[in-house]
């Protein structure tokens, strides 16, 4: 799918991608939704999300988080405020930093309480 040059084009290449996420994760048995990833073999993986994320919860709960900071983003901008979304008012470079896998794991344990 050639990448989105219009809001249309946008909204059906993110309806799409929806759907076959969807999809992909309802073809999965519960032993395969709940698998540890372990990436520490594969040198080529160094970006910190390859130690992060350790099984498809995580990996759903992350995209969860981000999506809701769009919207926020999205939310801020229609009301003319071009305020920082990130809890706290952190910037995106720490996000980066070790600051921000703290922020991460305070994200994470939110979302785990949630689940229970």
């Amino acid at each position: 799918m050639p990448r989105p040059r219009n809001k249309e084009d946008l909204i059906l290449a993110a309806n799409t991608n929806y759907e076959k996420l969807l999809t992909m994760i309802e073809s999965r048995t519960e032993d395969e939704k709940s698998i540890c990833y372990d990436f520490s073999g594969d040198e080529k993986k160094k970006e910190a999300h390859w130690k992060r994320d350790k099984n498809l919860r995580d990996v759903l709960m992350h995209l969860h988080e981000w999506h809701l900071l769009l919207l926020e983003w999205i939310k801020n901008r229609e009301n003319g405020s071009a305020g920082n979304v990130f809890p706290g008012g952190v910037i995106y470079q720490y996000l980066l930093s070790m600051g921000g896998r703290k922020l991460h794991r305070k994200l994470f344990y939110q979302c785990d309480q949630q689940l229970l």
